[in-house]
């Protein structure tokens, strides 16, 4: 079957980059599974962030990784859950 993406070349360089990521966060992620590594691929960079700029409130650990902040809180809690991150709530925050 012909992958469309690609023989339109350019024109879907975008697409086909982002095809290209998934792919390596896959192979990345099977990698880990097989080691028994119990944090997610997709979680390092967050982590990464955590230990190079140090504790931040959600927004700006979205901003310092170019995520959208829902992802990224999702990403905390998960963390959170496997004992690797703890959270505590704004002073800022009303809620």
């Amino acid at each position: 079957m012909e992958d469309i993406m690609r023989s339109l070349g350019f024109l879907c360089l975008g697409s086909r980059l982002k095809r290209i990521g998934e792919q390596l966060q896959a192979d990345t992620q099977r990698v880990l599974d097989r080691l028994e590594v119990r944090v997610p691929s997709s979680q390092y960079p967050l982590l990464a962030a955590l230990d190079r700029l140090g504790p931040l409130p959600v927004g700006e650990l979205a901003q310092s990784l170019g995520v959208a902040q829902p992802g990224v809180t999702r990403s905390v809690a998960q963390l959170a859950v496997l004992g690797l991150v703890e959270t505590s709530p704004s002073s800022d925050d009303k809620r």
